[in-house]
């Protein structure tokens, strides 16, 4: 409604049973209730949350990372309470295939300056050819990016590291072995992930599953799978503060 209620007023509309969460009537004062994603009203009519600057997402594989799919399959849209749907951007879209952080701005302006030299982290498991070892893997790919002579520098690759708390897997011709791959963009990662991709591949170790977990200084951290929250803390915030100051270009 926009005008701000006592706690004492706020107990007495609920028992009086002026308030609905989802459709229903509730009475219990004590029942925790998912502001985010389920709707609540106040003598049948909604109340609305504003809508904040950046939320997070933790995208399984399967939704395309894109607001609005025209071929129908599921999107980010679906994602998104309604009321804030055409205000929200995805910062740096995932593919399908790859689950892990999406975080999303609310003001198309700040969206695109994000965008602007964005480094991410991924987890990356990858189908290693047995006659290359891990080791040469980390290093041919590290020599490739830095060498100026080669199609690979330039591209947003930033490093690839070899991730120890993964035990190495073995089938009859490859292993799989985990790397987190680190990427800097200037306007979006999507090239320099395809480039990553290709690299690996060319490398005889194809990537079987990719994870995000890290976009700018926003790590997925333990939000579960499928769920959709805003971001207050300092880092987050600081980010979107430090864009808007910054004059590019």
């Amino acid at each position: 409604t926009g005008t701000a209620i006592s706690s004492r007023a706020a107990l007495h509309m609920i028992k009086s049973g002026r308030i609905k969460v989802s459709g229903k009537v509730c009475i219990d004062t004590k029942l925790k209730i998912d502001t985010w994603n389920q709707a609540i009203s106040l003598d049948g009519q909604g109340i609305t949350q504003e809508v904040p600057l950046l939320c997070q997402y933790h995208k399984p594989k399967g939704i395309i990372s894109t607001m609005h799919d025209r071929f129908g399959r599921p999107d980010l849209q679906g994602v998104i309470p309604v009321e804030w749907r055409r205000d929200m951007h995805p910062v740096s879209c995932l593919h399908s295939d790859a689950s892990g952080i999406v975080v999303f701005c609310a003001s198309a302006e700040l969206t695109r300056r994000l965008r602007r030299n964005l480094q991410e982290s991924y987890l990356v498991q990858c189908a290693l050819d047995k006659t290359l070892s891990k080791i040469k893997l980390a290093t041919h790919f590290q020599a490739l990016i830095h060498n100026q002579k080669t199609k690979w520098a330039g591209q947003g690759l930033r490093e690839v590291t070899l991730l120890d708390d993964f035990k190495t897997e073995e089938t009859k011709d490859h292993n799989s072995i985990r790397l987190r791959l680190i990427i800097s963009s200037n306007g979006g990662s999507d090239i320099s992930l395809r480039k990553a991709k290709k690299l690996l591949a060319h490398l005889a170790a194809p990537i079987v599953h990719l994870h995000r977990v890290q976009c700018g200084p926003v790590h997925l951290s333990t939000l579960p799978v499928g769920d959709f929250e805003p971001l207050f803390n300092h880092d987050a915030l600081s980010w979107a503060t430090n864009s808007l100051l910054q004059n590019f270009d």
